[in-house]
């Protein structure tokens, strides 16, 4: 169970590709209790890696940065931290959208290659609503060098919607329609 935790853990490092990792196909096989290499088994994690390799190389520049540091070097939090200057919560706060955007890049792949359907962004009021095409109309016509009131009132009044802050807004409009886009 434990060698099945650290893969886990360093999913990231094990199939991104990382030229200094010492993990080949056969030990990351080996470790999911796969006795047989079978042909297939290795173009699949071919595939995989390569998938997430792009996904690694989508986010911008400062994220890389942070997943070479956290996952490439094995610096921690802290580490990092003291690095950058940035105060640690900060950091981990960072860690957790980086991965989050990782997972929303990923989400349609490992769905379609392994059949784990990921709840489209379950934490997303707008996402999670049986508005949300109606409401991305609304974000994406609105006009950006005005507040985000008119559009937060008009949302409420056409789909019943509330939202509380227009960060929810903002959020929802620079990670999940984004990837709504792609999608499409």
């Amino acid at each position: 169970m434990r060698k099945r935790r650290l893969i886990y853990l360093n999913w990231i490092a094990e199939l991104g590709g990382d030229p200094t990792c010492s993990f080949t196909k056969s030990s990351v096989l080996s470790s999911f209790d796969n006795n047989k290499t079978d042909i297939s088994d290795t173009v699949q994690i071919d595939n995989l890696r390569e998938r997430v390799s792009e996904a690694v190389k989508s986010l911008d520049e400062p994220e890389q940065d942070f997943i070479h540091q956290y996952y490439y070097l094995g610096l921690g939090h802290r580490q990092i931290s003291e690095l950058t200057g940035r105060r640690i919560h900060k950091i981990e706060a960072y860690h957790k959208r980086t991965l989050n955007r990782l997972r929303i890049y990923l989400s349609e792949f490992v769905e379609r290659e392994y059949g784990v359907h990921d709840e489209k962004y379950p934490d997303c009021q707008i996402c999670s609503s049986d508005e949300c095409d109606q409401i991305n109309r609304i974000i994406a016509r609105r006009d950006k060098t005005e507040t985000w009131r008119p559009v937060m009132r008009e949302i409420s009044r056409i789909s019943g919607v509330y939202i509380r802050s227009p960060q929810i807004l903002i959020g929802h409009e620079k990670y999940h329609m984004k990837k709504l886009e792609k999608d499409v």
